[in-house]
């Protein structure tokens, strides 16, 4: 028999951040519209976390919904449990001691999240200054200093002085995470902050964040569009379509039984195969404005669609979640066999 619900047998001690039945609406003509719908994980302490899924899907705003930094038309509803409390019943006020502190966020522009009309070291100095008040000014600063340099940032004391622009976009990506990590929060939220760089300033920037991993004991949920990037930094993976969760597992998507994931998977491609078409997945994200649950939301992308109805998480092995009608009575007609 087939697991309903998502039941974590981790530790319970395990996990640093939990989230149950995340739902967000927004404003939308006068009406509600659902964009994020019934979502369901965990992220373990010291762990890499993947949400990975193309652009629409509800990635970002999922995890903007976890420190509340969405707009005031958008209405999360649900249980995000951070150290024992819902942080979406928490004032204002209690999620300024969260945000910076203890649960961090990665944008992915840095030339648009920095102030340009103040100097490097000012600006990942605030961090300090709202959180460590206690700290003189020449500490403060010593600390800027070494967080820059863990961080990779090229002549850190010269940096510390200068603008955003007079930065390399790789190396405004690195100040971005220091200024996320100099208070050594529990858990750093990286929202496609590895999109708008070049492969190599990528690979430099994953190796960073890699260490900050191993060496610091933070977890990361990764959130991004390269199946590549999260087949190559993540532990487990959430892969989301249509505003909801059609997969959770561990390890190598190669695993994967869902369609979408499998088909996101199948664009991986070796560069040493010159003749192959460059593959991709027919079709568009569905919009929120036409989903029904009478119907597989990913329908009418799918090659084994046979009048499917859209189905929630159900677990087919240990810590391997799928939303699939096909999928989960393949493996319940395998287990009777």
């Amino acid at each position: 028999m087939l697991e309903k619900n998502i039941i974590q047998k981790d530790n319970i001690k395990m996990k640093l951040l939990e989230v149950k039945n995340l739902n967000i609406s927004v404003d939308y003509k006068e009406q509600l519209l659902s964009l994020v719908e019934n979502l369901n994980f965990y992220v373990k302490e010291g762990e890499i976390f993947g949400i990975v899924g193309e652009s629409g899907c509800g990635k970002s705003i999922s995890s903007k919904s976890i420190i509340r930094i969405l707009e005031d038309r958008f209405h999360p509803t649900g249980t995000v449990l951070f150290q024992g409390k819902n942080l979406l019943e928490l004032s204002e006020k209690e999620m300024m001691g969260i945000r910076g502190n203890k649960i961090s966020l990665v944008f992915q522009d840095a030339l648009s999240a920095l102030n340009p009309l103040k100097r490097i070291g000012k600006q990942v100095e605030e961090i300090l200054k709202i959180h460590k008040k206690s700290m003189s000014a020449d500490e403060r600063k010593s600390k800027v200093i070494e967080i820059l340099t863990e961080c990779d940032i090229y002549n850190p004391e010269e940096a510390y002085n200068k603008f955003p622009h007079e930065l390399s976009g790789g190396q405004r990506q690195r100040v971005m995470i220091a200024m996320a990590v100099i208070c050594e929060p529990s858990l750093i939220i990286c929202d496609e902050s590895t999109t708008a760089l070049d492969l190599r300033t990528q690979l430099r920037v994953i190796k960073l964040l890699k260490k900050l991993n191993k060496d610091k004991k933070m977890a990361i949920i990764f959130v991004s569009h390269d199946i590549a990037l999260i087949e190559s930094i993540c532990d487990r993976v959430m892969v989301m379509y249509g505003g909801r969760s059609v997969e959770i597992l561990e390890g190598s998507l190669k695993n994967a039984k869902h369609p979408y994931t499998r088909a996101l998977y199948s664009m991986l491609f070796s560069m040493e195969d010159k003749n192959r078409m460059l593959p991709y997945v027919p079709g568009t994200v569905i919009s929120p404005l036409v989903r029904k649950r009478e119907k597989c939301y990913f329908g009418d992308r799918c090659k084994y669609y046979n009048n499917c109805r859209e189905n929630d998480l159900v677990e087919i092995s240990e810590n391997h979640f799928v939303a699939c009608e096909k999928v989960i009575k393949d493996v319940a007609r395998d287990k009777k066999s």
